[in-house]
């Protein structure tokens, strides 16, 4: 199953993505799936997602 982006749709959100970028949300684990890893911005420096 391929992803709106993927298929070349238009991916609207709720509220624009540089607000989620600009708080900093993080999911606070230090394991990381393959699955889980496409929504993962980046990686702290202690490991924490």
């Amino acid at each position: 199953m391929s992803s709106p982006s993927e298929r070349g749709e238009i991916v609207e959100f709720l509220v624009p993505l540089e607000v989620y970028l600009a708080a900093g949300v993080h999911i606070g684990t230090h394991i990381g799936t393959k699955h889980m890893m496409k929504f993962v911005y980046k990686i702290r420096p202690d490991g924490l997602h």
